[in-house]
């Protein structure tokens, strides 16, 4: 079951980071288009202040105050200094610039009131110098927020790089959720559920597989098959959970002292077999005899001892899965009969 917590850790893994990465992504393209929207919010406030103070001029040289219009660019200048922090975001240069024309408007607003006193030639020039200082300064403010409204544009080009990352982090999940699907569905089908040994499925297929195998390599093998003694009565006794635990146990047992290309599955209640590939009936009942003194040695759950009754049959040829199964199976059924807690050889291999 390693591999399926690996997996799931992968998966949680990559939910996690699509997750991270979708918010991460959402909040940087809100961010982007905030940016985008106050820059152009600023380039329209620059373009509104720059026309008004060269109406206001006008309106001025012409004997026509317009006191509206003088607090309207008031207003426009406050805003500036309350979206610049958001606007500009930090950059000095252009928050000079704001301040300098903040002041040069509180200058040019000081002219007006001169030349309203007293129009003369003198103070309507100092009008008109001080409004093209004002538009100087509103002309490379405006320069410098198209250059950082393209900036912010360019930016998009990671929510692009997202959206890839995204994609390829999706049809990742997608792809592992798929095989774990399979896997899953596999593992249910070839082992057994409680005990973690292959399924009875499983052991038909590959006995069968094995058939075939020896009869063209002429290659050896032998079949194992035992149960436990008396395990209605431990479940009548002690209980189906500790039934269950001793079934577990046993397998645990059993798994950690055979060889990896031995093939161990439980086909019954509390009825196994083992498949022992290469090996001739000296070597499987070396093999039975080891199980058999595994388990009658090993301390169970419960104060009885627990034991195992065990038939053994070796290919022989014209065998086929059948027929080798019901060989051991009788093996098996003479132990039984015999006394259980013993291995008995088929009878066509006693010699």
């Amino acid at each position: 079951m390693n591999y399926y917590r690996k997996t799931s850790f992968w998966l949680t893994g990559i939910a996690i980071g699509i997750l991270l990465l979708s918010l991460s992504s959402g909040l940087f393209t809100y961010r982007q288009t905030a940016n985008v929207s106050d820059d152009a919010e600023l380039i329209n406030n620059l373009g509104v202040i720059r026309g008004s103070i060269q109406r206001l001029i006008k309106y001025e040289l012409a004997g026509e105050p317009n006191d509206e219009l003088a607090q309207e660019i008031d207003q426009r200048i406050l805003e500036l200094h309350r979206i610049k922090e958001e606007v500009f975001r930090g950059n000095d240069a252009i928050m000079v610039q704001i301040n300098g024309m903040t002041l040069a408007w509180g200058d040019l607003k000081q002219i007006i009131d001169d030349y309203r006193d007293d129009a003369t030639s003198e103070n309507g020039q100092a009008l008109l110098n001080k409004s093209e200082e004002i538009w100087r300064l509103s002309d490379q403010m405006v320069t410098l927020s198209q250059w950082m409204a393209e900036e912010d544009v360019s930016n998009y080009r990671y929510v692009y790089l997202f959206t890839f990352v995204h994609l390829l982090l999706s049809i990742t999940i997608v792809y592992f959720i798929q095989k774990r699907v399979k896997d899953i569905l596999e593992h249910a089908v070839d082992y057994d559920m409680l005990t973690e040994a292959y399924s009875r499925r499983f052991f038909t297929d590959f006995l069968n597989r094995q058939i075939p195998t020896a009869k063209r390599y002429r290659r050896p093998f032998a079949l194992v098959i035992f149960d436990i003694d008396h395990f209605k009565r431990i479940n009548d006794t002690y209980g189906h959970d500790v039934g269950d635990k001793i079934l577990k146990s046993l397998c645990n047992l059993i798994q950690s002292n055979m060889r990896k290309s031995d093939v161990f599955a439980r086909i019954g209640g509390e009825e196994f077999a083992v498949v022992v590939p290469e090996a001739n009936m000296e070597k499987a009942c070396v093999l039975a005899e080891k199980l058999w003194e595994l388990v009658e040695s090993h301390g169970f759950e419960i104060d009885q001892k627990v034991t195992i009754s065990l038939g053994i049959a070796e290919y022989v040829s014209g065998d086929d899965s059948d027929t080798i199964f019901k060989r051991a199976d009788d093996a098996l059924y003479e132990a039984k009969n015999g006394g259980r807690n013993q291995c008995k050889i088929s009878k066509l291999q006693v010699n």
